[in-house]
């Protein structure tokens, strides 16, 4: 009896399996969301410097940067514009501002997470000065984190091609920048209120008591696990009176358990607890 024979695995299979397992259980990414060409290719480039494989394999294992870096830049992928999803800023700016400056703590602190090349961080930060700009003595503190070493070193940069806007840039822009020489740059004003730093949403939180979080198109790439996972941590670090989280419209998958949703579904927000006294932000969903 004959049959069809299946395929013996190249060693180069066997390791870049072994690699994408590694980097789904060091990020969250699900398998199908990495960018498989990419990361082969990067996997080939480091065992071609002459590097064993047992060596290059232990180097992912125990993150070495100069091994582990070049292989999440190839498998990540990072999406994002100026003022991506203008209804989330049309609610910051309307509804989220002016009932946080009713309050009386001098700082509404930000975590832009996933924060990828740093455009929504910046947007933040531009659309939340402009609303607090009648509100005396308030200030805002916007942390951006991201995974990956070189979207970080661009977005300290605060320089992007025309393209980062998605079109023209709109009238909002200029509130985060200026067009000098064909590329854009963010204000000076807004460098002292944002700043980056490495972190993997499946770690623990940075310090918490988060008045807003913004965390959008990112949980899609994850695991069920993984964005679980993260979603945990994500509303731990949420202030616990009024703090929000804001998701993407693509994380619908992923909605937390432990908060409730305010606004309409379409918004994406939700906060770990009721207003004191009963009064709700955009009127509560169950």
């Amino acid at each position: 009896m004959t049959g069809h024979a299946h395929p013996v695995p190249r060693a180069d299979d066997l390791t870049l399996d072994w690699v994408i397992q590694r980097l789904s259980l060091l990020t969250g990414l699900a398998r199908e969301s990495m960018r498989l060409d990419r990361l082969a290719s990067a996997c080939r480039k480091a065992l071609s410097s002459g590097v064993s494989v047992a060596r290059f394999l232990r180097g992912v294992e125990v993150e070495r940067p100069e091994v582990i870096s070049p292989l999440l830049e190839a498998a990540c992928v990072s999406e994002t514009y100026f003022f991506r999803q203008p209804a989330h800023f049309d609610w910051l700016t309307s509804e989220f501002a002016p009932r946080w400056s009713l309050g009386d703590e001098p700082v509404l602190r930000v975590w832009s997470a996933g924060c990828a090349t740093g455009e929504e961080a910046w947007s933040l930060a531009g659309a939340l000065l402009r609303a607090l700009r009648f509100a005396p003595g308030r200030r805002v503190e916007v942390l951006a984190t991201d995974l990956l070493d070189a979207s970080l070193e661009y977005a300290r940069a605060g320089r992007y091609e025309l393209g980062a806007f998605r079109g023209e840039p709109s009238a909002r822009c200029t509130d985060v920048g200026l067009v000098r020489q064909g590329r854009f740059e963010v204000h000076e004003a807004l460098r002292e209120i944002v700043r980056f730093e490495r972190h993997n949403l499946l770690c623990a939180p940075p310090r918490g008591g988060f008045h807003l979080i913004f965390c959008r198109n990112v949980l899609v790439y994850f695991t069920r696990s993984a964005a679980q996972r993260a979603l945990e941590n994500l509303t731990s670090a949420l202030h616990a009176r009024d703090g929000v989280l804001v998701l993407g419209p693509t994380d619908v998958g992923a909605t937390p358990s432990n908060v409730e949703g305010i606004g309409s579904p379409a918004l994406c927000a939700f906060r770990c607890a009721p207003v004191p006294g009963g009064a709700q932000e955009g009127g509560a969903r169950k």
